[in-house]
């Protein structure tokens, strides 16, 4: 299926479902549920999908701001080091049982 096909089924501009498929859009839970409709999987699923892909991006921007301040010592960069790694020990922590 096409984006426009897409984005005429759920009401939207074909610019919608790329800004929904890149993450730079939150799909409202009512398309969400439209989208468990049309694709024939559960909105966990669809949702699991979406926190992967929130996942990667959030590792990879996270692991360019580590590199920035990696060897820093002031407290500040040990601070917001301490953080990165406790968000790198959250990331694919969730277990999903479906």
């Amino acid at each position: 299926m096409s984006q426009l096909e897409l984005g005429a089924l759920l009401g939207v501009s074909k610019g919608a479902i790329s800004k929904y498929e890149n993450g730079r859009c939150h799909l409202p839970v009512t398309r969400l549920m439209a989208c468990e409709i049309i694709f024939g999987i559960s909105a966990a699923e669809l949702l699991i999908a979406v926190r992967e892909a929130v996942e990667d991006r959030l590792s990879r921007r996270a692991l360019a701001f580590h590199d920035r301040i990696e060897g820093k010592t002031d407290a500040a960069s040990l601070k917001k080091l301490k953080l990165l790694n406790e968000i790198k020990d959250r990331l694919h922590m969730v277990d999903y049982d479906l």
